[in-house]
């Protein structure tokens, strides 16, 4: 009963239009710098969600810039049944440039040689995390949880095995926190979860076992709660950038998002977890929570994302020629939001577009000029 109900309420919702209004501006200064004349401007629109952004954007492309929009090509990606239908309603003004995709952006696989521009707003928050643990000797563990009943968190089992999940591998040579001069040395890391040599050290796993020594199995609870050893790392994020990469080869990147959480869980990179609780009829409040178990479908989470992590990894996927700029939520308004910022300062001079969104951050990236 919860699946209608968007988990969080994005910046594109509470500034609309005026958000979709600066994104058009952003979008029309990139098309006229870096694209060809002849190109049209093309739009994907991943997690388009209830399509506020795309409507609002759309209006402004056709009333400001009707020679852009004449042309334009604007492409929605979403992959919840329960959107696409309200988004088709929304967008049928517009429907000879929309078009709408029901799928995952990783399950992608349609060439795009054309420049174009991939918006992605509270996308990177809401995509899956994988949950590694460490200890000072090397030895790296995943966190998985084995369900007693199907989609029943209350019900899980927390399991702790080493680390030799290739995603999770890839991810880390990307960052370059594992190197390999060989497919000996790939082999090494694999086998002894991350560590370079074969050296045995005291346990190969973090998971407590019942042969454990007293001394060992306090060691590895020690480790398993310990919020300075886990880490979520980002891989469905890197399965993103590798998708535009393999598809998307000339693409131009917009990325905005939360740089970090509050109330969150212990770890580096942890979500923040809230709870869905109906209080009258499609009326939801929403609870913080600080423990994974509890019932899918009922919580939702949103990661923060590491810019600096996101422009390495992204230049290690999608090539190092590429322009990467990453600034505050407060500059890139100022840059290019112009008057329309000060539309949202409140008579004792607060402006939640700039104080309540400090943490929000921006990514783009530009593909460079080609002969």
């Amino acid at each position: 009963m919860h699946e209608q109900t968007p988990g969080f309420v994005t910046p594109t919702q509470l500034f609309q239009p005026y958000y979709g209004w600066v994104l058009a501006e952003y979008m029309v200064t990139t098309m006229r710098a870096r694209f060809d004349p002849r190109e049209p401007l093309v739009i994907y629109d991943v997690g388009a969600g209830t399509g506020a952004l795309a409507v609002s954007l759309l209006d402004y492309l056709a009333e400001h810039f009707p020679e852009v929009y004449r042309r334009c090509e604007y492409h929605v990606i979403e992959q919840n049944p329960y959107l696409i239908q309200s988004l088709r309603r929304k967008l049928v003004h517009h429907y000879h440039h929309v078009r709408v995709h029901h799928l995952s952006m990783l399950n992608w696989r349609q060439a795009e040689p054309r420049r174009c521009i991939v918006l992605g707003v509270e996308l990177l928050s809401g995509l899956p995390h994988d949950c590694v643990l460490w200890d000072t000797h090397g030895v790296c563990s995943e966190h998985w949880f084995r369900f007693k009943q199907r989609d029943n968190l209350s019900s899980a089992r927390e399991w702790y095995p080493p680390l030799r999940d290739p995603l999770l591998l890839r991810y880390l040579r990307y960052l370059n926190w594992l190197q390999e001069e060989s497919y000996h040395s790939l082999k090494v890391l694999c086998l002894t979860g991350g560590r370079e040599t074969l050296d045995p050290p005291p346990f190969t796993s973090l998971e407590p076992h019942e042969d454990d020594t007293p001394l060992i199995y306090f060691s590895k609870m020690l480790w398993v709660h310990s919020p300075f050893n886990t880490a979520w790392v980002p891989t469905a994020q890197m399965l993103l950038l590798e998708t535009l990469a393999e598809y998307f080869p000339r693409h131009h990147a917009f990325f905005a998002d939360w740089a970090a959480v509050r109330q969150g869980l212990p770890g580096y990179n942890a979500p923040v977890l809230q709870v869905k609780m109906r209080v009258a009829k499609d009326i939801f409040l929403r609870r913080p929570i600080d423990a994974l178990h509890t019932n899918a479908g009922m919580v939702d989470m949103c990661f923060p994302t590491d810019f600096d992590h996101l422009a390495t990894v992204y230049r290690a996927v999608c090539g190092r020629e590429k322009e990467v700029t990453n600034m505050s939520h407060p500059q890139f308004w100022q840059t290019y939001g112009g008057d329309k910022t000060a539309l949202f300062t409140t008579k004792s001079g607060f402006n939640p577009l700039v104080e309540d969104f400090k943490p929000f951050r921006v990514f783009a990236t530009h593909h460079p000029p080609e002969l």
